[in-house]
């Protein structure tokens, strides 16, 4: 993240660990880099499309927004994941709202969908 890489650790239970500096507020897109050579996104998640490449991503919520928004295509696979994700904010704290656009994937029609709910909750003041 951020250009830096940062070790790994294997658990016991096979899973692969490591911890990051703290990273700012926003989108952060990261691959893994196996043997220094290879960098790859993270299989055990879902992936995105950036800076050229597919790669992991993490979003840390803004402090000065009123809540943190996520979409996701009902067609679209880790829609799942990212209500999970939203609930589990939500359990610490933070104001989060999902929303599943019907019958879409990764495309325009998400986006325009989620824009339409969200622009509601961000200016209804």
């Amino acid at each position: 993240m951020g250009g830096v890489r940062y070790p790994m650790t294997k658990e016991e239970n096979g899973v692969w660990t490591g911890v990051t500096n703290a990273q700012d507020e926003g989108f952060h897109y990261y691959q893994l880099n196996v043997d220094g050579v290879v960098s790859i996104p993270d299989p055990g998640t879902q992936i995105f499309y950036g800076s050229s490449r597919w790669g992991g991503a993490v979003e840390i919520p803004t402090h000065d927004q009123d809540f943190y928004a996520l979409s996701y295509g009902s067609r679209e696979p880790g829609s799942s994941a990212g209500q999970a994700a939203v609930e589990a904010l939500k359990k610490e704290g933070v104001n989060s709202v999902f929303y599943e656009s019907p019958l879409t994937a990764h495309e325009w029609q998400s986006w325009r969908r989620s824009l339409h709910e969200f622009a509601q909750l961000a200016f209804q003041k």
